[in-house]
């Protein structure tokens, strides 16, 4: 079992690659090019397109977007968070007023994605914190 975090990591990488992610029977994660019965169906000794099953096939990209955006959106309002908070103590170290703004644009970019894109979303580049 893998962490929603790690799971959207994962997808962020999938869809870099225009790759699915196969969970293996033993609970291992890979990724793989199209799986062909995900979107077909095995009819008369060939693979045929199933309209739907491609329909199913892609709300599961759709959902897999969704969540790697709340996950990554989950991650830049804990950071914005503390960053804040040590702006407003008046604690603040080096850049962090600079960060802050970075990660703010990052979350404000990561919103405006559309998850109904089913083909390599790009990701905004993930600030350092």
């Amino acid at each position: 079992m893998i962490s929603n975090k790690e799971y959207a990591d994962l997808a962020v990488k999938a869809n870099a690659e225009n790759k699915v992610i196969y969970k293996h029977e033993n609970g291992e994660y890979e990724l793989v090019d199209q799986l062909t019965y995900q979107t077909c169906s095995y009819v008369d000794g060939e693979w045929v397109e199933d309209v739907t099953k491609k329909a199913s096939y892609q709300q599961k990209i759709i959902n897999m977007n969704k969540l790697a955006i709340s996950s990554l959106l989950e991650e830049a309002n804990n950071n914005i968070s503390m960053l804040q908070d040590a702006i407003d103590l008046d604690m603040q170290e080096g850049n962090e007023e600079e960060r802050i703004k970075e990660w703010k644009r990052y979350r404000i970019l990561l919103t405006r994605i559309d998850v109904n894109n089913i083909v390599n979303i790009e990701y905004p580049e993930k600030p350092i914190f």
